[in-house]
């Protein structure tokens, strides 16, 4: 179960309940993700930044020296699918590529924020 890790029970910063009843797990993932394209300088960050409060998804998004922005993201499974999605929505015009790789959670993040300074 690369990648996913099941959370019973929790009550901690940005864990949910998935309404089935107490102990019901939710499936906690991670994605890392590299965009390509036009994604420095229109806003992309704030953008993201924005849709990830509100899907309640923990991480971090900057923008790399070489052009690229980075994301991390960790949250209930359907969270962070509906986070990627909505993003690639919001600015597919801008998005040429996004390499996204599967990471096991390491529940390291208390909230989702902008990192500055390039990595």
């Amino acid at each position: 179960m690369r990648g996913r890790r099941p959370i019973i029970g929790r009550r901690a910063h940005g864990s949910t309940w998935n309404g089935a009843g107490l102990g019901a797990p939710v499936m906690e993932i991670r994605r890392h993700v590299y965009y390509t394209g036009r994604v420095q300088g229109v806003g992309f960050r704030f953008a993201v930044e924005r849709l990830a409060r509100g899907a309640t998804v923990r991480g971090f998004v900057r923008n790399l020296s070489d052009g690229r922005v980075e994301l991390v993201a960790e949250g209930p499974e359907e969270h962070v699918t509906a986070l990627l999605s909505e993003i690639q929505r919001a600015m597919g015009a801008y998005i040429r590529n996004a390499d996204v790789r599967s990471e096991e959670p390491t529940e390291e993040f208390l909230d989702f924020r902008i990192a500055f300074g390039r990595g």
